[in-house]
């Protein structure tokens, strides 16, 4: 789904002669954990996720190698794991594996917003990550959530 996605899409914008391209993929396409990141989240939790989502982070590589392959101004932005938030907060996006398990989807918005607008990153992938007010705990899991029911 990502890699035939891309692959329509990168076609049509050189046929439309649109250069800037930003899309989406995850923070667990890459593989790995930031080595700040506690041993139980790299050695247990970490190794599980990307397990559970092996399927959709191989096409989401593809994604990626098509993206990189072509002659667009691209950025991938890459995600923590999305919860939902009414506004933007504090939250942190470079080129480089981030410390953060998290990213609420209005600082997501906001981080893909300026990176379309400002050109603030052309040609590599971004962490996104909220550093604000959020929660440890997966959506659903905190106070109010299924768990607490």
């Amino acid at each position: 789904m990502y890699s035939r996605g891309a692959t329509n899409i990168v076609a049509a914008m050189r046929n439309h002669r649109v250069s800037r391209l930003v899309c989406v993929t995850s923070m667990g396409v890459e593989g790995k954990s930031a080595p700040e990141e506690s041993l139980l989240w790299r050695r247990v939790i970490a190794p599980i996720l990307l397990t559970m989502g092996r399927t959709i982070y191989a096409d989401m590589a593809r994604m990626e190698d098509i993206v990189r392959g072509s002659d667009l101004d691209w950025t991938i932005v890459r995600p923590a794991g999305l919860f939902d938030r009414d506004t933007v907060t504090s939250y942190r996006a470079e080129p480089r594996r981030l410390v953060g398990r998290f990213t609420s989807r209005a600082d997501l918005a906001d981080a893909l917003l300026r990176e379309a607008t400002e050109n603030r990153h052309v040609h590599p992938c971004i962490d996104v990550v909220t550093t604000g007010e959020h929660t440890e705990l997966p959506p659903g899991l905190g106070e109010g959530g299924a768990a607490h029911r």
